[in-house]
């Protein structure tokens, strides 16, 4: 994205034509708000060719509601996650609860308006309202899934698993596996004391 927009819409779309052709899920990760609307704006002119694609939102980011409701024709698949990047309060929801309330009230939306949608999160009180949301809606366990990254809270994926939801498990993998799961604790101090805590059986 950073080198040439048009080169990466191009790439995707290679990609999400031959995962088509596999039968193969591709869920498009939303970085810095910095690349966010061109990110965006590429989802959104692939999406009516591949409408399987999934897209990331960020629930602490303040214009995700509008991106959610700005989509007309086909409704989008996205994941849902509260978001991991150091971004302005000009930009996102700085307070660590208002993310949470925030998370909980788009989680809402999503179930209500948008198809088989992914809750990425560990946090138990924003599992929990998804389930209750759901149960509430009249959806099952199979009308949307969970992901979480490998090794984090497995007792609680287990869990899931046995009362009937979907659950994806996130697995970073290649030569900078390392480097890369460095970057997501450093970037959040949370993420850190989460990782830490799955280590430890907490």
């Amino acid at each position: 994205m950073l080198i040439d927009p048009a080169l990466c819409r191009e790439n995707l779309e290679d990609l999400l034509a031959t995962a088509q052709q596999y039968e193969v899920g591709v869920e498009i990760d939303m970085e810095h708000s910095s690349t966010g609307r061109p990110t965006l704006e590429i989802f959104r002119h692939l999406l009516p060719k591949f409408p399987q694609a999934r897209q990331a939102f960020q629930a602490y980011m303040r214009h995700t509601l509008v991106d959610l409701m700005s989509f007309e024709t086909v409704r989008p698949r996205i994941r849902l996650v509260k978001g991991a990047f150091d971004e302005s309060s000009d930009f996102a929801i700085q307070d660590a609860s208002e993310v949470t309330q925030q998370y909980k009230y788009l989680s809402r939306w999503v179930l209500e308006h948008l198809p088989d949608p992914a809750f990425g999160t560990h946090d138990e009180t924003c599992i929990e309202h998804v389930k209750s949301t759901a149960h509430e809606l009249g959806l099952d366990g199979k009308a949307f899934e969970f992901q979480m990254l490998y090794g984090i809270r497995r007792d609680k994926q287990r869990e899931l698993v046995h009362q009937g939801y979907r659950v994806r498990v996130y697995l970073p993998y290649g030569t900078e596996w390392y480097p890369y799961l460095m970057r997501r604790m450093a970037e959040r101090p949370a993420n850190l004391l989460l990782f830490l805590r799955s280590l430890v059986g907490q």
